[in-house]
């Protein structure tokens, strides 16, 4: 059986929050990678909503192995039993448990965000803007354009 491995990482700009989880099977080069921007009232931490989706997607893809790198260490540390989490984040974390149950074999570890720059990269695309041809007042898109 082949293991999917799964990078999970968040980002959080001026009140936009996003997360992203990048799912590759073992022994193959492609990957998918998926991206969700949060509702503003959802107040869950972003490890654990970023893990949730790495999860998730985990289960949609018929995984039965998974490893899933978070650069949350205090996340991890509670996932796999070394910390209690805190009571304010027992939903969460709870949703992960159960999550759990749907693999034969999971590992849930942490690596440092230098490790996981491409989920975090891709989180980080979603909540920051970027200026667009559309964005631009009529005049300018038209120089632009004509210039290129």
């Amino acid at each position: 059986m082949r293991m999917l491995h799964v990078a999970a990482a968040s980002a959080d700009w001026n009140g936009r929050r996003a997360v992203a989880a990048i799912l590759r099977w073992e022994g193959e080069d492609e990957s998918k990678t998926v991206v969700r921007l949060l509702e503003p009232d959802d107040a869950a931490p972003l490890g654990y909503r970023a893990l949730v989706l790495g999860l998730w997607e985990a289960r949609r893809a018929g995984a039965k192995i998974v490893e899933v790198a978070i650069d949350a260490p205090d996340i991890a540390a509670q996932v796999e039993g070394a910390e209690e989490p805190p009571s304010d984040v027992i939903g969460p974390y709870l949703q992960v448990r159960a999550l759990l149950n749907a693999f034969r074999q999971v590992r849930i570890r942490h690596v440092p965000s230098s490790h996981n720059q491409r989920a975090a990269a891709t989180a980080a695309l979603v909540v920051r803007p970027r200026l667009r041809y559309a964005d631009l007042p009529l005049w300018a898109a038209a120089a632009r354009t004509e210039a290129a």
